[in-house]
């Protein structure tokens, strides 16, 4: 018995996808308003979606008069987190829904503490953002990071002007140089 012959475009694989389609076409029809049924049903049993989000204009901030006992509290967490805090530096943003403090910290530390410096930072005050984290480890043997975290300190509306100012720094590698110096 001879095999019929079949163009050399098409082949077996080809023919075999056809009626695989031909056949699917008719079950599809057959099935689709079976299917229709259940996506409604499950659409009605389905939950409320949640509401969106807040506006950060709606959140609710800690009225705040003064910035300094915030940044404070924030240089006093990395103390006890055993990160030493090289410079600091503290510029206001008052364009944007709400204004900020933008706070720029260059700290060194171990992994575990930078992190729990984090977490516990970010718990701590629902004003605080962490804006932009930057690693670099500059010698493996020790496992210190040397790390900048940029942080937004969110003020309600009713706060005084922020002033600009740069903040202490703390450690023997802070106090050797100049304070004008960069790192």
């Amino acid at each position: 018995m001879r095999r019929p012959a079949l163009p050399p475009q098409v082949g077996w694989p080809g023919v075999t996808a056809a009626l695989a389609l031909a056949l699917a076409w008719p079950l599809a029809g057959v099935l689709a308003p079976r299917w229709q049924e259940q996506a409604q049903s499950l659409r009605a049993t389905r939950p409320p979606a949640p509401p969106p989000a807040p506006v950060i204009a709606e959140l609710q901030l800690p009225v705040v008069t003064d910035v300094h006992p915030r940044v404070a509290s924030l240089l006093e967490l990395a103390e006890r987190r055993h990160v030493q805090v090289e410079r600091s530096q503290q510029r206001p943003d008052e364009a944007g829904p709400v204004p900020r403090l933008l706070l720029t910290m260059s700290v060194r530390g171990g992994y575990a503490e930078l992190r729990e410096l984090l977490a516990d930072a970010l718990q701590a005050d629902a004003g605080l953002a962490l804006l932009r984290l930057r690693w670099r480890r500059p010698d493996t043997q020790t496992g210190k990071l040397e790390a900048e975290l940029q942080w937004s300190l969110l003020m309600p509306a009713a706060s005084p002007a922020l002033p600009v100012a740069d903040g202490p720094a703390i450690g023997p590698a802070a106090r050797a140089r100049p304070p004008s110096s960069r790192p």
